[in-house]
Parts: C-alpha cells; sequence; structure tokens
C-alpha cells in the first residue's frame, strides 16, 4: 500500500499542470480564443487548468494585454543569468534529469532551489518530458551517406515507384502493455478480474516482412521462425521480388538492409 501510495504521489507531482503561461504562451492563447475556441480546449493544449485561462482572458478584456501587473504574483527566485544557464544545459543535455540539473546549480553556482522550480523554467522555454524516440546507432559516415542520398533524389516523383523498400520486423503473439488500466477499489489488488496475464518472453514472436514502393505494395509473409538466408533466397527474393522487378522493368531498385539473412552467398 505504500509502495502504490508514492507512486500515485510521483504521477501526479510530474503531471501538474503549468500554474503561469509565457508571455509567448499567453499571446497565442488570447489569438486562440479570439478565434472562437473554448476555455478548456486552450487550457488542454497548454497543459494547464482553465482558471489559468480564464484570469488571463479576463486581464486581457480588462487591460488590453496579456502582461501581469507589476508586484502580482510570487517573486521569482531565479535570475536572468541562471534562467540562462538552466536553458543552456538542459538543451545540450536534453536526457538531464531536473534534479541532477539543481544539484549543479547548487555545486557550480550557488543557487538554492527547489526541483519544480527548474522544472518550471524548462517549461518556460516550450520543453516537457517527453518519452524519447528509438532508433539505430549511427556513424557520422552513416548519416553523410543517407545525407547525401538523399539530395541526390529530392526532386524524384514518379521515379519513385520503381524503388521497393523492404524491411522485416518481429512482433510477440501477446501484448505485455504497462499502459493498461483497470477500476477496481483498494482492498482487491489481486482480484482475479483485475490481473493482466503476462505470458514469458511475450508468449512467442513471428517474424513480418513487407516491401512499399510508390504506387504499390507486396503482400506481408509471416515467418514463424527465424529469418534464413534460404528463406529469404526463396521465398522473397525468388517468390515475391523477381515478379515486381519484372513488372517495372530495367530501373527497377531493390532496397533492403544488411541483416545477415539478406547477406548470405545464396542470396
Amino acid at each position: 500500500m505504500c509502495g502504490q501510495l508514492t507512486e500515485i504521489l510521483r504521477v501526479n507531482f510530474f503531471a501538474m499542470p503549468l500554474r503561469h503561461l509565457t508571455p509567448a504562451q499567453a499571446d497565442r492563447a488570447v489569438g486562440m480564443l479570439q478565434a472562437g475556441l473554448r476555455q478548456v480546449d486552450v487550457a488542454r493544449e497548454f497543459e494547464t487548468t482553465q482558471s489559468v485561462i480564464s484570469r488571463l482572458w479576463n486581464r486581457y478584456r480588462e487591460t488590453g494585454t496579456t502582461s501581469r501587473r507589476p508586484g502580482q504574483g510570487r517573486r521569482r527566485c531565479t535570475t536572468q543569468q541562471q534562467d540562462r544557464y538552466i536553458t543552456l544545459t538542459i538543451r545540450r543535455d536534453p536526457i538531464l534529469p531536473a534534479t541532477h540539473l539543481r544539484r549543479q546549480l547548487q555545486n557550480q553556482i550557488g543557487v538554492q532551489i527547489s526541483v519544480r522550480t527548474v522544472r518550471n523554467r524548462i517549461h518556460e522555454i516550450g520543453l516537457s518530458a517527453r518519452r524519447p524516440f528509438r532508433g539505430v546507432p549511427l556513424r557520422q559516415r552513416h548519416i553523410a551517406q543517407r545525407l547525401e542520398w538523399a539530395r541526390e533524389r529530392r526532386n524524384w516523383g514518379v521515379e519513385w515507384n520503381s524503388v521497393l523498400f523492404t524491411d522485416e520486423s518481429r512482433f510477440g503473439l501477446h501484448s505485455d502493455s504497462r499502459r493498461i488500466r483497470v477500476w477496481r477499489s483498494r482492498e482487491t489488488p489481486r482480484h482475479r478480474s483485475y490481473v493482466q496475464e503476462v505470458y514469458p518472453f511475450r508468449g512467442g514472436t513471428v517474424m513480418v516482412w513487407g516491401g512499399i514502393a510508390l504506387e504499390r505494395r507486396t503482400p506481408l509473409y509471416v515467418c514463424e521462425n527465424n529469418m534464413t538466408g534460404m528463406l529469404y533466397a526463396r521465398d522473397i527474393i525468388r517468390g515475391i521480388v523477381e515478379p515486381i522487378g519484372q513488372v517495372i522493368g530495367e530501373n527497377f531498385i531493390f532496397l533492403d538492409d544488411n541483416a545477415p539473412p539478406h547477406r548470405t552467398l545464396e542470396v
């Protein structure tokens, strides 16, 4: 129970809405309200509460400006130089936790502020904590080669119809998503109706291969076991790719990656 309460408090703490908007955000919010959007929709756009948008709208109608009156609100506990330090540091290292950044401010500059203040300063420059995108590691030569390849073909149009992009991916047969929620009371956490069954290693996987071009796509090839060079050459290259290449003609370009089954002697 103590662990669940701690987790609830942690989630609610990180999900706290913004109490104030930056001048740029305030101007945008007023523009959206003038365009006819509802206050609740504008609040959702800026991840804040409707009361913040309501006070902003009333202040704009009374004074004709979105800026707050001098002396209104709590006194800012950081200087412009310290705010600039936070901005530069977080842009150079976007995965740096706010707790570590607070510790750097304390050790290097001698500033005593809370983690909440650090997060507020990061929110003011339009950044929020989000899940990172996942991608393969690329070296500098990979980036240069990809950029050169794209620049050579940036003016292509119908020529893309002769290029077949292909790839395969592995899928689990059972989901183990942690985002599923159930409505239950605190007294019945382990009732069978509230338990999500999790299969070890996702209960098995399948490999699925497919290809796309500008105006066509290949059928999906499902491989229940591991992809081998023999299967790739027999079922995919000879069975799927070669017929498409014969239809496209001599300008046919086939693209795959350097996965081991794609580079066997048979392939």
